[in-house]
């Protein structure tokens, strides 16, 4: 694999390793975790204590089961964005 691939995919599993200890951190913390956010939200926020950690194992075994698992869980908690062309001139502002 070259060594670019390697930098990246061990850097990414860097990342979930830490969200996954983050997460453990919170439901440690407090019950129910996340009390501020919505059931859903702290139902996938939850969900991340096993999924963040299993994607970072999964990745560094070089199994592709784990870049899938990385891109779901790194882009489900965010809104899509639209090209500039298709944004209407309020959304502009409101988000960035």
């Amino acid at each position: 694999m070259p060594r670019g691939v390697v930098v990246a995919v061990t850097a990414q599993a860097l990342v979930l390793a830490y969200g996954g200890l983050v997460h453990m951190t919170q439901i440690a913390g407090e019950w129910p975790p996340y009390p501020w956010a919505p059931a859903w939200l702290a139902a996938y926020f939850t969900s991340l204590t096993v999924l963040d950690p299993l994607a970072a194992w999964l990745l560094l075994d070089q199994r592709r089961a784990g870049l899938h698992l990385a891109v779901w869980v790194d882009g489900c908690g965010r809104r899509p964005r639209m090209p500039r062309s298709t944004r209407l001139p309020g959304e502009v502002l409101s988000w960035p």
